[in-house]
C-alpha cells in the first residue's frame, strides 16, 4: 500500500477539517433534535476544525520544507480535539441519540486513524 507524503496528509487533514466544520457548524445544528448534542457544543466543536484547516493549509503552502513539523503539530491538535469531543460525548451522553452517538464514534475512529498516519509520517525521515 502506498503511503502518503506529509504534504498529502496535510491536504487530507485540511479537507477533513473543512468537512467537519461544515457538518458540526452548519448541518448538525439543523438536525439537533435527531443528534442530541446541544447546539453550543456543536458550535464549539465546529470552531476548532476551522483553525485546524488554516494551520493545515499554511503548512501545506509554506515553502520552508518543514511539513513534518506542521504534521506533528496538527496530529497533536487532532488528539486534543478528540479528547474534547470524547469529553462532550460523556457529559452529554444522556442527551445523545443513537444517530448522534454513531456520528461522534465514527468521527473519533476516523481521527484516530488519521492521527496514526500523521505521526508515523512525521517520524519518518
Amino acid at each position: 500500500m502506498k503511503t502518503l507524503s506529509a504534504k498529502q496528509l496535510l491536504f487530507v487533514d485540511g479537507i477533513g477539517a473543512v468537512v467537519s466544520a461544515v457538518m458540526l457548524g452548519l448541518v448538525l445544528p439543523h438536525f439537533q433534535r435527531h443528534i442530541g448534542m446541544p447546539i453550543t457544543e456543536l458550535y464549539l466543536l465546529a470552531s476548532l476544525p476551522i483553525a485546524f484547516a488554516v494551520i493545515d493549509f499554511y503548512w501545506l503552502l509554506a515553502r520552508n520544507g518543514n511539513e513534518r513539523t506542521g504534521l506533528m503539530l496538527i496530529a497533536f491538535a487532532n488528539m486534543a480535539y478528540s479528547l474534547l469531543s470524547m469529553l462532550l460525548v460523556i457529559v452529554n451522553f444522556e442527551l445523545l441519540t443513537a444517530i448522534g452517538l454513531s456520528y461522534f464514534v465514527i468521527e473519533l475512529l476516523v481521527l484516530a486513524a488519521l492521527v496514526t498516519f500523521e505521526l508515523k509520517t512525521a517520524e519518518t525521515k
